[in-house]
């Protein structure tokens, strides 16, 4: 025992050492460095360094050289340019153009430019290294003398290139021609601390101690660049636009100036680690992003040598010591663990503090050391293969979904006992049989077999998901709603032998989706087809080139009533049975819809004319003639209909049901119970209807409203005692607008509220006008509409508009319809015993063409009744009219109220009404309405008789 621990012991400490050795070889050696650079390629650009504020390119870019003609240009262009970037108030220049031949056809040029660099003195030139042709050492490429001795200094512009053909790194120190030079950026910065220090201003190029850390931290030792970007990143202003006369000087201001060619093919052009899609990065970027890490201090230093060895000894003396302490699964995480480690400190030590250690070499040890150590555990390493079979075979029982394995040819080999359950198999039962026979699952479209994935994932050769679910009815002739996928079984060789089918039983939620797409397309409270399903079935229908149909569109006639009488309750139930007494009308292929309140749309396919539409329309109709049986109460409920017809009133969706609405809504203002077709006249209507709308909004800003007055004189002797308002528009355009025609419109549309307070306080107004004027006290009357009676804040309105005109209010008189009070009779005799409390008149307006009892007349607080107009007309000749204008007039004096008749126009309309005892009259035979004009005149004239 002691001598198999002694040689384990001794084979340990062997292996330890070959790691050590292969370690530091590794690392010794430049084998791995192709390995390490690709590393650091992928690491630099995993975070980009922020560019310097204070480092700035100006571009020759494509636009400059579409400005300035082709390169090289003249060197006046170039003076120019350092000229304004004198004036700019740049911190240094680094000029990356090679002046390095005189300009022999004229000699002017060189001397211009460079009287521009004395004068500038912060231009530094660059030097560069280059092959002469045929060969040989490199050379150094100096300026032209001139140029030499008027620029600030020299720089190189050299940079390393790597064994792979990409640049990475540069020399801040490089020697030629026998001299030092320092980098082009660096000799920038130098000058501009120079600068600094005889101006005695900071400026952005940094300060001494800049410069010194610099060399302390870099020394002479090659740095790599950190790039703030792929190319074209840098920020940078064209040659062409800096140069415009608009263009302020002052942008680079306090900046670290680098000029040069960025357009393609012209100048130096680097491959570098961030040159995507083969995309080289000009040397003048290049020199940027060196310049900028300089200044932020993010160039990268290769880690020294000597900590390499030592990291290297560490890592591989390390696992050696663990994998003896550790299980192999243990040892396997902890290789695992430390190549992550590794990985992750190199790319840290990159980030955080631009220090670069090349990992291959460490991860190589990594890599050996396990399989190197672990061979002698390989035995238990099969015992555990098969303690995870095991394993496998539980958890293939316990999971939620079925399994099913099969040979090449699709016979059966195993099933978990899901895959059991779903097929009415027992695994014994099931083995060697075709999987079709104990899967017989089938798409839901009927069209292929399920089982038939397993052909597909065998031809394939790779997995396949089924995205359509499947129907398996088993042998216990159970339903179930499935989703299936079938991946491939390989040997140890890779030879395919078989294939492994996963069964998801999707039943409840398939249940649920459809329960969802039922709810989307299906009224909640009916159970009716919604307006979402309403359009699909009419965009099918239209999809049809032969399609004919009609639409009906039903609303209930004065559900609102019914609705206040059953409550919402009753109305919900009240709504289900009429979709279903609908429903029995309709045919199989209809579609019957609630579009929710009191609306439901049908549409039938393929019906023959007008003819069978108004039949179809008048047997709705009768169906609602039966009363509803609502929690106790027999409810009747009738409809208007709108029809449109397919495809002659309509060529969509969203047209044909507008139509069908139109065609409803004129039906309602023609009564109820009944049904009326679409017609392009009513579209004409409507839009007459919209344009009227339209102009009425600006009507009362533009004071196109004005208010005529028709005098009232008592019946006896024709005495002036009142007047009744009546509104008149007289449009800008059109000219005078009837009534007949704006007034509806304004009810509709709600503007005869703003209208109807307009018209209350300028009738207030002038009477306080003709009162003030010292005319006789004369009241007049304002007709009220329902919305401003029932659902605007009447009250508040007379009464704010007494006292803004300080009108005595028995001078005002409010005339309201029989019609409209009876719509709310309990609302109506609490607002008018509320308006009377102010003291103002309130009369019953068209009084006997109502539907009211006359018992109700004894509750309204009202002071007058006008007869209407409709009884007057023929009051000569209708015995009947006169005998019920002469109940009207006998009821009203029995219940101690005036009466007023509107609409006499002859001599004998007035005798007959006088011998009636009517005790005012209103109509042409005494005078037309009057403007405000007229009617001062008609009071100017005081009392008068006719």
């Amino acid at each position: 025992m002691e001598t198999v621990s002694s040689s384990h012991k001794r084979e340990r400490f062997l292996l330890t050492v070959l790691l050590l050795v292969l370690g530091m070889a590794l690392t010794l050696s430049d084998g791995l460095k192709r390995w390490d650079l690709t590393l650091y390629d992928l690491f630099s650009t995993v975070y980009y360094q922020k560019p310097s504020d204070d480092v700035l390119i100006i571009a020759i870019d494509e636009l400059s050289l579409r400005e300035y003609g082709r390169w090289p240009w003249s060197r006046r262009i170039h003076a120019q340019l350092i000229n304004k970037l004198t004036r700019g108030g740049a911190g240094a220049i680094g000029y990356d153009v090679i002046f390095s031949e005189a300009n022999r056809n004229d000699p002017e040029d060189d001397r211009i430019l460079a009287a521009a660099l004395a004068r500038s003195g912060r231009v530094i030139l660059p030097v560069f290294h280059e092959k002469m042709v045929g060969g040989g050492s490199l050379q150094l490429t100096l300026p032209l003398p001139e140029l030499t001795r008027a620029a600030a200094g020299l720089g190189h512009v050299d940079a390393q290139l790597d064994p792979d053909g990409i640049v990475r790194r540069t020399l801040l120190e490089s020697t030629g021609g026998g001299k030092q030079y320092p980098a082009l950026v660096l000799a920038m910065l130098q000058l501009s601390v120079q600068k600094t220090a005889i101006s005695g201003q900071a400026t952005g190029g940094g300060d001494r101690e800049t410069v010194e850390k610099i060399r302390q931290r870099y020394g002479d030792n090659p740095v790599y660049v950190s790039f703030t970007g792929p190319p074209g990143h840098f920020p940078a202003i064209s040659f062409s636009d800096y140069m415009q006369a608009d263009y302020p000087a002052e942008a680079v201001a306090g900046k670290l100036v680098l000029v040069g060619v960025t357009a393609l093919g012209l100048g130096d052009s680097l491959p570098t680690p961030v040159s995507g899609k083969s995309i080289p990065m000009p040397g003048i970027e290049y020199n940027a992003n060196l310049l900028s890490g300089l200044l932020n201090n993010t160039l990268i230093v290769p880690a020294a040598m000597q900590w390499r060895l030592t990291l290297v000894a560490v890592l591989a003396l390390l696992p050696m010591l663990l994998y003896s302490l550790l299980t192999p699964r243990q040892s396997l995480f902890v290789v695992v663990l430390l190549f992550f480690l590794t990985l992750s400190a190199a790319l840290f030590f990159l980030h955080k503090f631009h220090l670069w250690f090349p990992p291959t070499a460490l991860l190589i040890v990594l890599a050996l050391s396990y399989p190197l150590w672990i061979w002698r555990r390989l035995e238990e390493t099969i015992v555990q293969l098969f303690t995870e079979k095991e394993r496998a075979q539980v958890i293939l029982h316990s999971i939620g979904d079925g399994v099913i394995a099969t040979d090449s040819i699709g016979r059966v080999d195993y099933m978990n006992p899901v895959a059991a359950s779903l097929t009415g198999y027992s695994l014994s039962e099931a083995r060697g049989r075709r999987l079709e026979e104990i899967f017989p699952a089938i798409n839901e479209n009927k069209d292929q077999k399920l089982a038939d994935i397993v052909v597909r994932c065998l031809r394939d050769k790779g997995s396949v998901t089924l995205q359509e679910n499947g129907v398996l009815v088993n042998r216990k002739n159970r339903e179930h709603v499935v989703r299936t996928s079938a991946g491939l079984l390989h040997t140890a060789s890779g030879k395919t032998q078989g294939v492994v089918l996963g069964i998801t039983d999707i039943t409840e939620t398939h249940k649920m989706m459809q329960q969802m797409a039922y709810q989307a397309t299906h009224d909640m409270l009916t159970g009716l087809p919604n307006r979402t399903l309403l359009y699909d079935h009419l965009a099918e229908i239209i999809k049809q080139t032969d399609a004919v149909a009609a639409v009906f569109f039903i609303d209930l006639d004065q559900f609102k009533k019914v609705n206040d009488q059953i409550g919402h309750y009753g109305a919900d139930k009240l709504l289900k049975r009429v979709g279903r007494r609908l429903q029995t009308h309709c045919g199989e292929d209809d579609l019957l819809a609630h579009l929710g309140s009191d609306k439901y749309v049908i549409v039938v396919d393929r019906i023959g004319d007008t003819d069978a539409a108004a039949r179809f329309a008048d047997g709705l109709l009768a169906e609602l003639e039966p009363p509803f049986s609502v929690q106790g109460q027999d409810v009747y409920i009738s409809c208007t209909i709108g029809i449109c017809m397919y495809p002659g009133d309509g060529g969509d969706v969203d047209e044909l049901l507008k139509n069908a609405d139109t065609a409803m809504y004129r039906a309602k203002e023609c009564g109820r119970n009944l049904y009326r077709f679409f017609s392009r006249s009513m579209n004409d209507r409507i839009h007459e209807r919209l344009d009227i709308e339209q102009r009425l909004r600006t009507a009362l800003a533009a004071e196109e409203l004005e208010i005529y007055y028709q005098p009232q004189v008592r019946a006896i002797d024709g005495r002036l005692v009142g007047a009744e308002s009546l509104l008149r528009w007289k449009n800008s355009e059109f000219g005078p607008v009837s009534p007949a025609k704006f007034i509806p419109v304004a009810e509709d549309c709600g503007l005869i509220l703003p209208m109807g307070e307009w018209a209350l306080r300028t009738v207030c107004r002038q009477i306080r006008s003709w009162q003030s004027m010292g005319l006789d006290p004369v009241r007049v009357a304002v007709n009220l509409s329902s919305k401003q009676f029932l659902y605007g804040n009447i009250y508040d309105i007379v009464s704010k508009t007494l006292h803004e005109t300080a009108l005595d209010p028995s001078f005002l008189e409010l005339e309201i319809t029989e019609s409209l009070i009876m719509d709310d009779l309990a609302q109506s005799t609490r607002l008018i015993g509320e308006l009377k409390e102010l003291g103002i008149r309130v009369s019953i307006d068209d009084f006997g063409t109502g539907y009211s009892s006359l018992s109700y007349l004894k509750h309204f607080p009202v002071d007058q009744l006008k007869i209407d107009q409709s009884f007057i007309r023929d009051i000569t000749d209708n015995a009947s009219d006169e005998a019920i204008t002469l109940a009207i007039i006998t009821m009203a004096h029995g219940l101690g109220l005036g009466v007023i008749a509107e609409g006499v126009e002859h001599r004998d309309q007035l005798t007959i009404l006088q011998r009636q005892n009517c005790d005012e009259i209103q109509g042409y035979f005494f005078s037309r309405p009057l403007s405000v004009e007229q009617m001062t005149s008609y009071l100017l004239q005081g009392p008068c008789k006719k």
